[in-house]
C-alpha cells in the first residue's frame, strides 16, 4: 500500500512475515509449513488441476493451475504459495482422502520433517501442496520469514441481467484484468514480489508510520485507517486500461450495486489524495462512457467500458454536481493544467 505508486498498490498479492524468536539459551531448528490446496475450476474440471513446484534463487514454492480451462474463463488462472527464503522443501500434493480439505497423511509429528519432492507436475484433483521453510535460530536471535499468496484470475465476468432466464440466450460479458498486462501468472507475479520486496515493505511501512505519527486523535486515525484498506478489497478492481472501477461494496461472492456509482462515491476522499491518477481515471471513463449531449450523467458507469449508458431513470443530484466538484479537487491536487483542460468540455456540460 504504497500512496502515489498505483501499480506496487495493485498487485495481487497477500505477504505473510513469521517473526519467530528463540527464547532458549541454545540453537533451535524451526520449520514453518504452508499449506495450500488447488482449488481452481470446479466440480467440472477437477482433473486438469496441476501442482507445480517452482524454485528460483531465495524464491521456493508452489505453483497451482488448471489445464481443462479455456483461457477466457472467468474460473481460469492460477495461484501460488512461496517462501520468500533459502532453506525451502516443497511437496506437490499429498494423497487423496475421503475429505480432501484434510491433511490426514501428513502426520505433521511423524515423518515430516522428510518432504521428498514429487515430480514437477500431479495432476490429481483437488490436492493440497506443502511448502516447508527451515531455519537454524541461534539463542536469543529472531527470524524473519516472508510468505507469499499471489494469485492471477485474468477473465473478470459480469452479468448484466442477473434475474434474467439464460435459456432467452443471456450471456455475461468479460473482459481483462489489468493486473494480466503486468505479469503472466501468478509465479511471475510472486517472482516481481520477491525481487522488489525489501521497497515494497519499506515503502507500506513509510506510509504506516507516517499516517500514525500524525498529531490526529487516536480515534481520527482509527476511524481513516480502517476505512481506507476498503481500497484493498474486492470492493474495488482495476478495469483492463487500469481504470478505477468500485461496486457500493461486496458480499463474499460478488459485487454490490455496480457502476462506480457516483452518488456514493462522490463522498469519498481516499482515492484522491493518496492514487490521484486513479481518480481522475473515474472522471475520465464517466464522462466518456457515461454522459448524454446534454450533460445528463448516468450515475452508473456501464460495463465492459464502452457499453452505451442507461438513461430511462433520473440523474443522481448529488453525483451529478458533486463530479463536476471533484474535477477542480482533482486539478488542485495534481497541478495538471493539461488534463482539466482536455475535461473541461465535458464538466462544464455536466
Amino acid at each position: 500500500f504504497i500512496p502515489l505508486n498505483d501499480k506496487d498498490s495493485s498487485i495481487p498479492v497477500a505477504i505473510f512475515v513469521y517473526n519467530v524468536k528463540n527464547v532458549t539459551s541454545t540453537p533451535v531448528d524451526v520449520t514453518i509449513f504452508g499449506n495450500l490446496r488447488n482449488s481452481i475450476g470446479d466440480d467440472k474440471t477437477p482433473e486438469g488441476r496441476v501442482n507445480e513446484i517452482q524454485r528460483e534463487a531465495g524464491l521456493s514454492g508452489l505453483k497451482f493451475a488448471n489445464t481443462k480451462l479455456s483461457d477466457n474463463s472467468p474460473q481460469f488462472g492460477s495461484m501460488a504459495l512461496a517462501a520468500l527464503w533459502g532453506d525451502v522443501d516443497v511437496k506437490a500434493s499429498w494423497a487423496q482422502q475421503s475429505m480432501p480439505w484434510m491433511l490426514w497423511e501428513v502426520k505433521l509429528w511423524e515423518g515430516i520433517s522428510q518432504l521428498d519432492e514429487l515430480p514437477g507436475e500431479d495432476s490429481s484433483p483437488a490436492r493440497t501442496g506443502t511448502v516447508a521453510a527451515r531455519a537454524k535460530i541461534p539463542a536469543g536471535e529472531t527470524v524473519a520469514i516472508p510468505w507469499l499468496l499471489t494469485w492471477y484470475f485474468p477473465t473478470v465476468e459480469h452479468w448484466k441481467k442477473p434475474q434474467c432466464d439464460c435459456a432467452s440466450g443471456c450471456a455475461p460479458e468479460t473482459w481483462r484484468n489489468w493486473y494480466a498486462s503486468q505479469w503472466r501468472d501468478a509465479w511471475d507475479v510472486a517472482r516481481y514480489v520477491a525481487a522488489n520486496f525489501r521497497r515494497l515493505h519499506d515503502d507500506t511501512v513509510l506510509f504506516k508510520k507516517t499516517l500514525f505519527s500524525s498529531t490526529l486523535p487516536p480515534y481520527v486515525l482509527d476511524a481513516v485507517s480502517a476505512n481506507i484498506s476498503i481500497l484493498k478489497t474486492t470492493t474495488c478492481l482495476r478495469l483492463t486500461d487500469g481504470t478505477f472501477y468500485a461496486f457500493e461494496g461486496c458480499s463474499g461472492t460478488e459485487g454490490c450495486c455496480e457502476g462506480s456509482c457516483t452518488h456514493v462515491w462522490n463522498y469519498a476522499q481516499t482515492l484522491a489524495y493518496l492514487f490521484p491518477a486513479l481518480q481522475r481515471s473515474q472522471r475520465e471513463a464517466e464522462y466518456k462512457y457515461a454522459m448524454r449531449d446534454d450533460g445528463f450523467v448516468q450515475f452508473r458507469l456501464p460495463l465492459p467500458l464502452g457499453t452505451p449508458a442507461d438513461f430511462q431513470f433520473q440523474p443522481a443530484a448529488d453525483g451529478q454536481m458533486g463530479a463536476v466538484m471533484q474535477v477542480y479537487r482533482e486539478w488542485l491536487i495534481s497541478g495538471d493544467t493539461q488534463w482539466l483542460k482536455g475535461i473541461w468540455p465535458r464538466a462544464k456540460k455536466a
